[in-house]
């Protein structure tokens, strides 16, 4: 295994073991910090422009992030051209008023709009530093995505310290089950409750296999453990609900559906 992933996992473990919260956002920082010690100070002002969509960010910037030497807007019409930026979508003008100066050029301000001008950044042949900064968001989103797994787990083990009892009839044993279920878009997390019977025909109803399962907890009563992670869990998960249906025979049955919580 590659040692900075090995390391990464080790880091995630610790966040878990010293009961440590933390956002997205602070988690990039840290893992930076820690593994890759690239220049991010821009984060924060980076992250003010993602909810907004108009055109408002000054050419100069593109100078002051080091797009562009010269000041000269020349430049970055030339810069624009070469992006296939298109007026009024990617970025506005406006010409500013030179006064009465005789031969006084009039002069062109640039406002892009904050994807375009990201762009700019990325492609930039004068540094790498941010699309080294957009690679490493793209490595922070998987492990950020494992630690919050370890954290659910942690959380479920928690909960179920000493709720578990052993049956002489082992084929009455019942289970609660997570499972990564990747048909769900916003709600990935299926879980499953009762006797072995009922998790085998859930899951080959809904194509899972056991490398689906996030955690499998043998339980004498599947439906506390459901109610307390229902409050610990909450918005993580899908729960299963059972419905009664009337089959092609004329017979009532029991089915399942998966409740978004």
């Amino acid at each position: 295994m590659n040692t900075i992933k090995m390391q990464i996992q080790t880091f995630n473990q610790r966040l878990i073991d010293d009961n440590i919260n933390t956002t997205i956002i602070g988690y990039v920082k840290q893992l930076n910090e820690q593994f890759y010690n690239i220049d991010i100070l821009f984060i924060d002002d980076f992250l003010t422009l993602v909810d907004k969509y108009e055109c408002c960010i000054h050419h100069d910037m593109l100078y002051k992030y080091g797009v562009l030497n010269e000041h000269d807007t020349s430049h970055v019409k030339r810069l624009f051209e070469q992006y296939k930026f298109i007026e009024n979508v990617h970025y506005v003008t406006n010409p500013e008023d030179g006064g009465v100066k005789k031969g006084y050029k009039q002069q062109i301000t640039y406002m892009l709009n904050p994807d375009a001008f990201k762009k700019c950044l990325i492609r930039s042949l004068k540094t790498d530093k941010y699309a080294d900064y957009f690679l490493l968001l793209e490595k922070c989103i998987k492990y950020y995505n494992e630690y919050q797994l370890l954290n659910m787990q942690n959380k479920m083990n928690n909960i179920c310290i000493d709720r578990t009892i052993e049956l002489k009839d082992n084929s009455k044993d019942e289970s609660f089950v997570i499972a990564l279920n990747n048909i769900y878009i916003k709600h990935q997390y299926t879980v499953i409750r009762g006797q072995k019977k009922n998790l085998n025909k859930v899951m080959k109803k809904l194509k899972l296999t056991s490398e689906n399962i996030i955690c499998n907890i043998p339980c004498c009563y599947a439906n506390n453990l459901y109610n307390k992670n229902k409050e610990v869990v909450k918005g993580y998960i899908i729960f299963q609900k059972k419905y009664l249906y009337i089959n092609d025979d004329g017979n009532v049955g029991i089915g399942h559906i998966h409740q978004k919580v």
